[in-house]
């Protein structure tokens, strides 16, 4: 017991001496540190996937899904503004986040049941860009919640790390899963097949059941 305290000390030191980190704030600092990680390696897991679909639909229809994106995002602003007013962010990150996850599996289930609809491929597209304005937002207001602008100069620059490494490791991650899907298309050709079918169609080639969404 003494040997492990010991090196849990040692530990601390090290990172305080590196980092400029308290070691009362060691939890904190870890936390939002892989909190962070989470976030933009969520983020940028999906991004390619978002990236693929804009290639598929094209440049016009790309153009106007961000128009409906600054749309969207110009009416969450001051929706998100009533709700942070009235609720601590300390209270409103998990609810967001916990909204994000689920809006995710939700929108995750649909593509994947309805594979050839192009009304679930624009949202998706445009569900995701304005995620990508309001989760590093969100974050970033609750940490000044709890921290003060002392600790902020100290402490933001080794959780942003955090951030960063998440922006590097989420596109690896979906990478292997895009590889070890493929993999088994190929075990599958019929499905493979489909999938192809189903960018043509998206790339602008006649079909009825896409034509009423265009």
């Amino acid at each position: 017991m003494a040997r492990s305290s010991d090196r849990l000390s040692l530990i601390g030191r090290i990172i305080s001496t590196l980092t400029f980190v308290e070691r009362h704030e060691l939890p904190s600092v870890v936390t939002a540190f892989f909190l962070f990680f989470c976030v933009l390696g969520g983020y940028f897991a999906v991004r390619p996937v978002r990236e693929t679909l804009g290639t598929i639909l094209g440049r016009d229809r790309v153009a106007n899904l961000w128009l409906a994106t600054w749309i969207a995002s110009l009416a969450i602003v001051p929706l998100y503004g009533a709700v942070v007013a009235k609720i601590r962010r300390s209270i409103f990150l998990p609810l967001i986040y916990g909204f994000v996850a689920v809006a995710l599996a939700i929108v995750g289930g649909v593509l994947q049941a309805h594979r050839q609809s192009l009304a679930a491929a624009q949202f998706f597209y445009v569900f995701i860009s304005v995620l990508s304005l309001f989760l590093v937002s969100v974050f970033w207001s609750f940490l000044v919640e709890l921290f003060d602008s002392g600790q902020a100069k100290r402490l933001f620059p080794v959780i942003a790390a955090g951030g960063t490494a998440g922006a590097l490791v989420g596109p690896l991650f979906t990478d292997f899963t895009a590889r070890t899907a493929d993999h088994r298309e190929r075990r599958h050709p019929l499905r493979r097949s489909r999938a192809v079918c189903f960018g043509g169609r998206l790339a602008g080639h006649p079909n009825p059941h896409l034509e009423k969404w265009s």
